[in-house]
């Protein structure tokens, strides 16, 4: 912008309320993109990037206006009134890493030598950025102050994720504090003030409302034992013990990953017999096909919220290892393994759903929620299996709410119609 008569500068400090992966050079799943003093940074570009992309969904025009638009006549004012600096963790910030393996599509197993490490920055970090909006007159500068506080409230409310593994529940976070400062250029003081960086800061105690109709399956239900492998063992006694997977301030939690793992698969197994199968990378995503020229995959729809166990009970279990031709016991193979129990939530939501997708969820949630199948490790010799009398699956569009408390029968809590118009829609696909 060559001139501007109004500015605003933002102070913003965000909290990450599940892990955010920034990514390194070249993709690299084992390092986080830092700054020249090693502290994890998110680029201004993913920053503005997902800002954009709210305003792009729900207010193209906007979206123009604010971040400017490249396709418009040379001699129009196409850049963008606001500026985004890069988003800096706090001095000692540490990261953590998660052992993954890469599923097989087809048979939902482990690929062979497809293990690999995730680094992430964990729950609980602070990091801050900064943006300026800069405007010619007052009536543009209120109209982008709008717009621009809209998409700081979008992802507050978590209707947008900063850096990679949005599916997996990753890069949520919560603005702690906003504090923001006003400009006007005729004023003599605010002139100089600008220019010294120096102003008066004001916390912004409300930003605008906003929404997105996401639809929203939240299943909950105490499971007796269940196991995450973390990766990692610890000595009890002379026995080495598997530990479960934990946070780094020790608590444990069930990842969206391994959640979204299961789920996939039973999702798949379904889509199969109902004749759905397309649906199955509209909700989750694929990679691109090498094969097909100009094909970049497809991103998913979809995304599984990590849990955080709130009062996880432990319990070591010895075993022994079996001999997979025999089926007899193996000599001096006992191994031990930490298992928890407690309650457990599994959130899943969906953006840009169709009918179909969600009868899909909700058939492989109900089924979990049965015991039919279970999560994480070891589900063969009964681990990881939700109680059916403590199940209860909540599902949720806009202002419409239905429950299924899951016990000798099921019972119904609110309105299913619309639920009801997504199993038809699949029983159709079926018929078709």
């Amino acid at each position: 912008m060559a001139s501007f008569t109004y500015a605003k500068r933002y102070q913003v400090t965000a909290r990450c309320v599940s892990p955010l992966r920034t990514g390194g050079i070249g993709g690299e799943n084992n390092v986080v993109l830092t700054n020249v003093d090693g502290v994890p940074m998110i680029q201004a570009a993913s920053i503005a990037g997902v800002l954009r992309s709210w305003l792009e969904e729900t207010n193209p025009t906007a979206a123009k206006g604010l971040f400017g638009d490249s396709n418009t006549a040379k001699d129009s004012d196409r850049t963008s009134k606001v500026t985004v600096y890069d988003g800096l963790f706090q001095n000692g910030t540490t990261t953590q890493l998660r052992s993954r393996l890469r599923i097989d599509t087809k048979t939902g197993t482990g690929m062979d030598q497809h293990k690999f490490e995730l680094v992430s920055v964990p729950t609980g970090s602070l990091f801050t950025f900064e943006m300026i909006l800069k405007a010619q007159n007052e009536e543009e500068f209120s109209q982008a102050e709008r717009w621009l506080e809209e998409t700081l409230s979008a992802l507050n409310e978590g209707f947008l994720t900063l850096g990679g593994q949005y599916s997996n529940g990753f890069g949520i976070v919560k603005l702690d504090k906003v504090e923001a400062c006003t400009f006007c250029m005729t004023n003599r003081e605010d002139r100089r003030a600008w220019l010294d960086n120096k102003g008066v800061y004001e916390v912004l105690t409300s930003l605008p409302d906003v929404k997105r109709e996401l639809v929203t399956f939240r299943l909950t239900g105490v499971s007796d034992h269940f196991l995450m492998k973390g990766g990692t063992s610890f000595k009890d006694g002379d026995k080495s013990v598997t530990d479960a997977m934990k946070n780094p301030d020790g608590s444990y939690v069930l990842p969206g990953s391994s959640l979204k793992g299961v789920l996939r698969g039973r999702v798949s197994r379904i889509a199969a017999y109902k004749n759905a199968e397309s649906e199955v990378n509209v909700l989750f995503g694929r990679e691109n096909d090498p094969n097909i020229k100009g094909d970049n995959g497809l991103p998913g729809q979809l995304r599984v919220k990590e849990y955080t166990l709130q009062e996880a009970k432990e319990q070591i279990i010895s075993r022994t290892r079996l001999d997979r031709f025999t089926g007899g016991v193996m000599q001096k193979s006992l191994f031990s393994e930490k298992t928890l129990s407690d309650r457990v939530y599994i959130t899943v939501e969906v953006r840009a759903s169709t009918p179909i997708g969600n009868a899909l969820l909700f058939y492989a949630l109900r089924d979990m929620a049965m015991g039919m199948y279970a999560f994480g490790s070891e589900s063969s010799v009964g681990r990881g299996y939700l109680v059916k009398e403590t199940a209860v699956l909540t599902v949720s569009i806009g202002e419409k709410t239905c429950s299924f408390i899951f016990g000798k029968g099921i019972e119904t809590d609110g309105d299913s119609s619309f639920i009801r118009q997504w199993l038809n829609a699949l029983d159709g696909k079926e018929e078709g």
